[in-house]
């Protein structure tokens, strides 16, 4: 017996023309750090009718629907087609490095996702990514997780995985080292603070449009995009806390309205630059605990994007892959 070998798979992904077409191969494909990459989950059900002997004799199948769903470190080439995914609007410029911003639009891209372990090709078509989350602890690399339904799977021998950008073979993913962490909570420009761990959640609160012709899933409807943050920072003192409750870092009363900040994030691999900013942020603060043994306090730092009549959350990613 030779057992599954569980490490001997990559996911791929391409932009679709339109619905009805799956792309033919991944424009990008990597290596996971987590998940089954597509996700079909079989829904069955027992038929409720009456028979002649006390047990039942049937069950209909009633659903399939699938997703993607995986884990992976930040590439600074695949990101960008993640990122298109999410967001659904992108302008580039530049003649090499290339400049790409992400932005909300007004609608999202269908995508193929492809799953290529132990030689065997799964495909998922019609997919729409649904969230994606930016992750990292100290300094170590973004983990990046994926996650959103689909309509169409499909595995047979004529399935082909042949990736345009294959970043299994690439060293370097972004990561916060070299990069910065700028944060204000009352509207001021951001300014450098010291953060341990933070979390960016871009989500885009999905809809599965069921079809009766299909027990799998008929369409995806996107709803809106909600840009989250959590910081985990060290301040030097109670200023940052003290400004988000009262309106000023020397405020005495709690303000009654609410107060918006901003903040950028700047990672980096090697050339390549991933900046993530948001200019209308309510950020809540949790005071830190006392603990009678002593020790750095923290701040947790929570907010979600709103949209200021011009702007509210945008990503620039710059590196060397020319178009998504």
């Amino acid at each position: 017996m030779t057992p599954l070998q569980t490490a001997l798979g990559l996911v791929g992904y391409c932009k679709q023309a339109d619905k009805a077409t799956p792309a033919a191969n991944p424009a990008f494909a990597h290596g996971v750090s987590a998940g089954p990459i597509i996700l079909t989950d079989i829904e069955q059900a027992q038929r409720e009718v009456t028979g002649e002997q006390r047990i039942a004799h049937a069950a209909d199948r009633t659903g399939a629907p699938s997703g993607a769903d995986f884990s992976c470190p930040a590439y600074p080439k695949s990101i960008g087609a993640l990122l298109h995914a999410v967001f659904g609007d992108i302008s580039t410029s530049g003649a090499g490095p290339y400049v790409h911003v992400f932005a909300p639009g007004a609608s999202l891209p269908y995508y193929t996702f492809w799953r290529s372990f132990l030689s065997e090709i799964t495909r998922l078509a019609g997919s729409k990514v649904d969230e994606l989350t930016l992750k990292w602890t100290g300094p170590k690399p973004i983990e990046v997780s994926v996650n959103g339904p689909g309509c169409s799977w499909a595995k047979d021998g004529a399935l082909t995985f042949v990736p345009v950008v294959d970043d299994s073979l690439t060293e370097l993913v972004l990561t916060p080292v070299g990069g910065s962490m700028k944060v204000d909570v009352v509207g001021a420009a951001p300014a450098t603070l010291v953060v341990t761990a933070g979390e960016v959640k871009f989500s885009n609160g999905s809809e599965i449009i069921p079809d009766s012709t299909t027990i799998e899933n008929g369409d995806v409807a996107e709803g809106l995009i909600e840009a989250a943050f959590s910081l985990t920072c060290v301040p030097e003192d109670l200023e940052m806390w003290q400004a988000s409750v009262t309106g000023a870092v020397d405020g005495t009363a709690i303000d009654t309205d609410v107060l918006y900040g901003s903040l950028e994030l700047n990672f980096i691999a090697g050339t390549d630059t991933l900046k993530v900013e948001a200019v209308r942020v309510p950020f809540v603060i949790a005071h830190p605990d006392l603990d009678p043994k002593n020790g750095a306090g923290k701040l947790e730092l929570a907010g979600i994007a709103y949209f200021d009549g011009t702007d509210s959350v945008a990503v620039t990613l710059t590196n060397t892959q020319a178009t998504y």
